[in-house]
Order: C-alpha cells, then structure tokens, then sequence
C-alpha cells in the first residue's frame, strides 16, 4: 500500500500556511472511533501497536532503499515540548510535521522516508534505535504524547530480525525498562530453545508482544511479528520489529495529559487515521480492528 506523503507546513509572506489536505483530524469531527469502553479494551499496549502497525504497513517497503543516506537524528522523550524536539533534532521537524495547533497543541511529525535514527533523550531511561525510513510522533498539549515506530528499514530473514531485536532488549535493558508483570509480560527469551519457540510464535498466533514499563513515566510495546510469507507458508518469510511508546498509563495514577473519556490513553489513531483515510481506509481505535483491515 501506498500513496501517502509528507504533510509539512509552507510559508508564504512569513504566514504559516496548513494545506486543507494536511490538517490533522480532531475529535470533533467524529473522525476517530469510540473504543471499548470497559477499560482493558483501551490499553497502552492496543493504543501503541495500532500505531505501531500502521508504520508498519504504511512505512516498510513503500519507499525505495537508500541505505547510502547519512541517517539524521529525531531526538524525544515522551513529555518533551515541540520546541525542544526540534531543537535538539538533525531531522527537519518544522518541514515534515503537522505543526501543533494554537487551540490544544494537537500536531505530529512524520518521518516519511529513509534514514533516521530515533534518539530516546530520557537521561536515565534513552537509547537510540536503528535507522528508520518511518514513524510517528503524535503531541497533545503541544507535548509529545506517543511515538511509534519501526526500527529497520526493510523487512528481515528471522536469523537477522532476531539478532536486532536482541541489541534492542540489550538497550532497553540497561536503561531500566522492566516486563510488565500485571498481563504477564517477559523479555524475550533468545536462548536456542527460545528462539526456536518464538520461530514458531511467529506462524501461530503471528506476533510476540512484550510490554515494558519504566514505573510512572513511560510505557512500551515491543513487538516481533511476521511481515510475509507465514500466513501462507509461501517463503521467504519476513519479520519486522514494532516499537511503541507513551506514558505509564499502568500506573496507578494515570498523567494529566489523559484527556479523552471515551478512550483514556491519547490515542495515536488520531494521527494515523488521516493517512488511513487517504488509503481509503476506515479509522480505528483497537489493533484486532486494525489487524483485519490491514491484512
């Protein structure tokens, strides 16, 4: 699937000019769904894997490689201000972003084509990712409220895919992130058993999830799935790694920034829903429902 570009914001005459056909859609306009309102259907972990797999089925593969390009940097934290991010940032933010808006800071930046590294700037908690060639950083109050993204930029034979998802555990690790117990949450477990295991996760259900948590201030699903071939046991088989991240909305004591009633996490699908509503596509609120319309 394609089709979708980079929606930045021009200037004419020293106005800041937003495109009509860049504008990123609010709740007012009912563009986003309700989701399920018994608490558990709107966890961290659904709100970043549908962001997370829209990068993926929007980013990987669309674009041609370039894997000459010097990556640039998108340097973050979960909290940060706009401002900040593109300051500390080699990435052109003001260029390829839908500006936060003057009356609630709603806004995103898009990371639209090959390669940038994402920086997670949390002096205690960072790491850096891999280049990437697509992601998503959503604001809310102009600051940054979730990000996801893919870390590679193409789809990768198991042996590979696992020996970056292993560097990246290794990270995420050492900066303090920790399995959350309550859904039962582990690290992967990459031993040879392990991996043969988790081989076979990949044709059944199709993906390995495992949430992370840094207590209190931040939230990650880490994801293994299957991006070709398993479903129909046609090789090469394919595996792309997702990444999402937001607040600890675990915690016993969600963040101010918890606005919406209907779905308490600030949901990444009201920045992804534009893209899928260019594709022609409904929008979303849980991932099984996007699962189903991406495949």
């Amino acid at each position: 699937m394609g089709g979708t570009g980079t929606h930045g914001v021009c200037t004419s005459g020293g106005q800041k000019v937003r495109p009509a056909s860049a504008r990123l859609p609010t709740r007012a306009s009912g563009s986003v769904h309700a989701c399920d309102r018994g608490g558990r259907g709107c966890q961290l972990r659904h709100r970043l894997l549908v962001a997370a797999v829209v990068v993926a089925v929007l980013g990987i593969g669309f674009w041609p490689d370039n894997h000459a390009a010097q990556p640039t940097t998108l340097s973050l934290r979960i909290g940060q201000p706009f401002e900040e991010v593109v300051k500390n940032s080699t990435y052109p933010v003001m260029k390829k972003s839908n500006l936060p808006v003057d009356h609630d800071g709603t806004g995103a930046i898009w990371v639209t084509e090959p390669a940038v590294s994402i920086r997670f700037n949390d002096p205690e908690h960072g790491f850096t990712l891999p280049p990437t060639k697509f992601a998503s950083l959503f604001f809310q109050s102009n600051v940054a409220q979730t990000l996801a993204t893919t870390p590679m930029l193409d789809k990768l034979p198991f042996d590979q895919v696992v020996t970056l998802l292993e560097n990246l555990q290794n990270q995420f690790k050492a900066a303090g992130w920790e399995p959350w117990q309550a859904d039962g949450s582990e690290w992967f477990d990459l031993s040879p058993g392990g991996r043969k295991q988790l081989y076979e996760a990949m044709f059944d259900p199709g993906s390995k999830t495992a949430s992370l948590r840094v207590p209190k201030k931040y939230s990650m699903a880490f994801r293994l799935w299957c991006a070709s071939g398993c479903r129909t046991r046609e090789p090469p088989y394919l595996f792309l790694i997702d990444i999402g991240i937001g607040h600890d909305f675990y915690a016993a004591d969600p963040p101010a920034a918890r606005k919406d009633s209907t779905c308490p996490v600030p949901d990444p699908a009201l920045s992804t829903n534009y893209k899928l509503r260019q594709l022609g596509l409904r929008p979303i609120c849980s991932a099984k429902s996007l699962w189903a319309t991406a495949r």
